[in-house]
């Protein structure tokens, strides 16, 4: 602690420590302690609270145990999410092995474009498209019954529907951890292994795998607390038919906050999905290694990179194709979201009328103008708290080397880990018991910026970890005071990193659900607005926002993509120097 009051001197760590125990407290820990001990209480009025019956009870588990129907659903959740998970881990390891190993370059490059695109589109989106890909007169039932193989559409609904909406929503979770686990392995070792004969299974089980354990740990623990903890696909997924029985333990939790709290009717929410839903229902492994292999090899190498071509294609197949479909349904005729039959091109689901006048496209919808707006506010509070919060956290994290280092990364990071529920749950409570803040877009942000922030502290985290404190130490000793030394050192160094986090925080707060939805009160955001259509009844507008929202993925991801190459071009060229520790003041 001692070196921390050393570093930025004693107003610049106050606020540094200030701060990242501020959020600490505030976002994280008293809301979560405030919601266990409330759960520990029973349902008494304002008036009662504080008085002899306000006392510990376990009557509320014993309630909640008591009923067969959630102890089904939980272990349904449970199971289901074990499943995601399982799923999740094979699908993605040759995924995360190719880039991690074998793809350099250009094809690193767009392989990581490939992979972000999809999961910039809101979740929301992509279950949607699922949706209707799946649907009694979605795309599989319609090639199912041109190609003669049914007789009549199937229900596709259920746990199964679920369960492939979620692996395709949390893959990336999966994904990441693995890839930098495998990045830090050295292709010597794989290399020597295979020239001392091992095969290629071989290779992983004693090699590979070993040393990507904790990205495998990481991966399965985020991937299977996300499934548990959604709320947005089984909501959607169990629309379809024969999905009544995908019922997700956060429905329970949703549906019993808004029992205690008559919430329904200010949210408009909707519990079951409404008749008007379902007019849809009727009418070995992939290693590639570089050098050159021996005599015997060429042709079991030559399979393998086959194998990973064709793998890599179905696998972006599977992420693609439900995008391709919503962004063509965005311009088909057809008053239903369905481009099968296609009824013809229009762009009336961006800015047109119907027959009678009424407007039916995205930019002349003023509830949705007002709904993006809101999500806008939203993002742009989220960025001005999240930011200083994560960087707090990250400064006092590097700077720290007690033993109350890892317990404090521990609080910090555990927020990305908590299903988005729990978050807007204890948020709601604590700042609606503790300081009379009701829902609304001031705890909307409160909300997002407990887990936004942590996600920007590890953005932030990673970058330190590549500088070089003594360029700090030097500044100091030539003169510099703590602030021209954060001004023209560190923050330089910092920039791409808060350029990164503000960019992530902004789309993070653009595309939440989980945890706005209990949190925003009457106000209403772009995503939810989206949701309601869903369940209220479906129109080609929803899919002119996934044209909106998949425009711009892919416009900010080829700009992400210059700007690296850029910046790793002029790396390369300008010769390394440090102007700022030349233009510090000199001592005397």
């Amino acid at each position: 602690m001692s070196e921390l009051f050393r570093r930025f001197g004693r107003l610049g760590d106050g606020l540094v420590l200030a701060t990242a125990l501020l959020w600490a407290l505030l976002l994280i820990v008293l809301p979560q302690l405030w919601m266990v001990d409330l759960s520990f209480r029973p349902n008494l009025p304002v008036a009662a609270r504080g008085g002899p019956e306000d006392s510990w009870t376990l009557a509320n588990y014993a309630a909640l145990w008591a009923n067969p129907l959630h102890r089904t659903i939980f272990r349904q959740t449970i199971w289901s999410s074990l499943l995601v998970t399982l799923l999740a881990l094979p699908v993605c390891y040759p995924v995360a092995f190719h880039p991690a190993q074998e793809a350099r370059g250009t094809q690193a490059l767009l392989l990581a474009i490939a992979l972000v695109i999809p999961f910039r589109v809101n979740e929301i989106l992509r279950t949607y498209s699922w949706f209707l890909i799946l649907a009694r007169n979605g795309l599989v039932n319609r090639l199912l019954l041109g190609l003669g193989l049914i007789e009549e559409p199937l229900a596709l609904g259920g746990v199964g529907a679920v369960v492939i909406g979620m692996v395709s929503a949390y893959v990336l979770f999966m994904i990441f951890p693995l890839y930098n686990a495998l990045e830090s392995l050295d292709r010597n070792q794989i290399e020597a292994a295979r020239d001392l004969g091992a095969s290629t299974w071989r290779i992983h089980r004693r090699v590979v795998i070993p040393h990507a354990k904790p990205g495998i740990a990481v991966g399965c623990v985020m991937t299977f607390m996300l499934a548990a903890g959604t709320f947005a696909v089984p909501q959607i997924m169990q629309s379809l038919p024969g999905g009544t029985n995908a019922r997700w333990f956060t429905q329970i939790i949703l549906f019993l906050l808004l029992r205690r709290r008559r919430l329904e009717p200010r949210l408009g929410l909707r519990l079951r999905p409404p008749p008007a839903l379902h007019f849809l229902h009727h009418g070995d492994d992939a290693a590639v290694p570089r050098r050159a292999p021996g005599h015997r090899q060429v042709n079991s190498r030559g399979l393998l990179r086959v194998f990973t071509a064709l793998y890599l294609a179905l696998f972006f197949a599977y992420l693609f194709l439900p995008l391709v479909f919503m962004v063509a349904a965005a311009f088909d005729a057809s008053r239903f979201p369905t481009m099968l039959p296609w009824e013809g091109f229009t762009l009336q689901w961006f800015w047109g009328f119907d027959a009678r006048g009424r407007p039916t496209g995205l930019f002349r919808d003023a509830r949705m103008a007002a709904a993006l707006w809101n999500s806008i506010v939203i993002g742009a509070g989220v960025i001005l708290l999240s930011v200083p919060l994560g960087l707090a956290g990250a400064l006092l994290l590097s700077s720290l080397q007690s033993r109350l280092k890892g317990l404090l990364y521990a609080v910090l990071v555990s927020p990305i880990l908590t299903p988005g529920v729990i978050l807007g749950i204890s948020t709601l409570i604590f700042w609606q018991r503790a300081f009379e803040v009701g829902g609304g877009l001031f705890l909307a942000v409160v909300g997002q910026s407990t887990f936004i922030a942590s996600c920007c502290m590890l953005l932030f985290t990673a970058r330190l970890e590549r500088f070089d404190r003594t360029l700090e130490e030097a500044a100091l000793d030539r003169g510099a005071s703590h602030l021209q030394m954060v001004r023209r050192i560190l923050v330089p160094f910092l920039r791409p990193a808060i350029l990164s986090a503000a960019l992530i925080a902004f789309l993070q707060s653009f595309e939440n659900y989980n945890t706005t939805l209990f949190v925003i009160g009457a106000e209403d955001t772009l995503t939810i607005n989206i949701a309601t259509r869903v369940r209220l009844g479906l129109t080609p507008a929803v899919n002119a926002v996934g044209v909106l929202f998949i425009a711009a993925t892919v416009l900010a991801a080829i700009g992400w993509a210059v700007l690296r190459r850029r910046e790793v071009a002029v790396r390369f060229e300008r010769p390394a120097r440090t102007p700022a520790l030349r233009s510090a003041p000199a001592a005397g």
